[in-house]
Order: C-alpha cells, then sequence, then structure tokens
C-alpha cells in the first residue's frame, strides 16, 4: 500500500509518498507534465520509459513540485 500527501507553504509545494508494505511497489508519475526534483529518496528509483516510481519497502521519496500546480 502506499501513501502520497501533499505538504505546502508559500515557498514550496512537496509530494511526500511513502511504501507502507514490506514489498517493491511501482507507481506511475503521479502527476505527469508537472516538472519535480527529487530531495529525500529511501528506496527509491525511477524506470522508464513513463517515469515510473518504483519503492523498495518501506520506501520513501519527497518530490519538490517546481512549476505549474496550483495547491490553494
Amino acid at each position: 500500500a502506499a501513501l502520497g500527501y501533499f505538504r505546502t507553504t508559500k515557498q514550496e509545494k512537496l509530494l511526500i509518498i511513502n511504501n507502507l508494505s514490506d514489498k517493491e511497489i511501482k507507481l506511475e508519475n503521479p502527476l505527469p507534465g508537472i516538472d519535480m526534483a527529487v530531495l529525500f529518496p529511501k528506496g527509491m528509483r525511477v524506470e522508464d520509459p513513463k517515469n515510473a516510481i518504483v519503492l523498495e519497502p518501506f520506501g520513501f521519496v519527497w518530490l519538490l513540485v517546481l512549476d505549474g500546480v496550483n495547491f490553494h
């Protein structure tokens, strides 16, 4: 099971994704067409061709959303 949520401030927008299971999971790009930067990966890798995010058991990633999303 995966848990994803946004943390937003006036200065930045973060997407945090956690793998809560003891098995590897593969997720499609959660924000296609939006530029993001990886800040804190633990047990995470990106696979082509669709930029799928793979999280190892209990892995997580913090992604900085760089453009195009308005959360307010």
